[in-house]
């Protein structure tokens, strides 16, 4: 699971100062690149992000979000997660 010490300890490949740099993908199970393949790539969509926690680590809406200008609601109900 996540936890906010992956941001500081690093997560994969999302180490480093490009953890959100354009192109990057975010999710931890493929999730993002899905969407935007079953899209094809469409700009300007909207999403519903449950149990978002982080915006940029391990998200599955961050990259529609900065590399195809999407829109949405990330939703996150653990109190943890939102105090951070």
């Amino acid at each position: 699971g996540y936890s906010r010490d992956m941001e500081h300890r690093g997560c994969g490949q999302l180490l480093g100062p490009s953890i959100d740099a354009p192109g990057a993908w975010h999710s931890q199970g493929g999730q993002d690149r899905i969407v935007s393949s079953v899209f094809e790539g469409q700009r300007g969509g909207y999403f519903v992000d449950l149990a978002a926690a982080s915006p940029v680590v391990l998200s599955n809406s961050r990259t529609l979000e900065r590399d195809f200008a999407w829109r949405g609601l990330c939703i996150e109900g653990n109190h943890r997660l939102i105090a951070s």
